[in-house]
């Protein structure tokens, strides 16, 4: 072999191994993360899906916070949290609020949380007013009552005096 040609096969010797040095270190680079993420769903207390609840993912270390809301399949994802214990809340319309704590997010994980809310109560409140005005007179003792032509001639008379008519009033 001549100095040439040995001169040549070093350098595509070593172009060859520069390039496989870059493609492995390019690889470990992209394989090696400080971030984790949370994902999962949100269902009601029958399973259905719940479409556009709110969550908020609180790190109880620095108390940074972040946010995501559910999309149409009812699922959320919230990408780059660092390795920490977190606390996560979901509230949504006409549901509580339901919480999640204590949630251990290592380096590189991708945890899968399923969240269940429960309706909110329901109140009811029923007001009464009572009228100011009473049906019966009850400052004066005497008895009234109109009795006009026709319920007169309806009464059955039967030798009776008209007098008597008086007993056929209420009280």
């Amino acid at each position: 072999m001549t100095k040439l040609q040995s001169g040549r096969l070093h350098k595509i010797l070593c172009l060859i191994a520069a390039l496989t040095a870059l493609t492995f270190a390019n690889t470990i680079a992209h394989a090696q993360t400080d971030q984790g993420r949370i994902l999962g769903t949100v269902v009601d207390a029958n399973g259905a899906l719940v479409v556009g609840a709110n969550l908020s993912v609180r790190n109880e270390r620095t108390g940074e916070e972040r946010t995501a809301t559910t999309n149409a399949e009812g699922t959320f994802s919230v990408p780059a949290l660092k390795a920490s214990s977190y606390t996560v809340t979901a509230t949504g319309k006409d549901f509580a609020p339901s919480k999640v704590t204590d949630i251990q997010l290592s380096v590189g994980q991708e945890l899968t949380l399923n969240i269940t809310l429960k309706t909110s109560a329901v109140t009811a409140s029923v007001d009464i007013a009572a009228a100011t005005e009473a049906a019966t007179d009850t400052g004066s003792a005497s008895i009234s009552a109109t009795v006009n032509q026709r319920e007169v001639l309806g009464l059955p008379n039967n030798g009776r005096q008209l007098s008597q008519l008086y007993l056929q009033a209420p009280g």
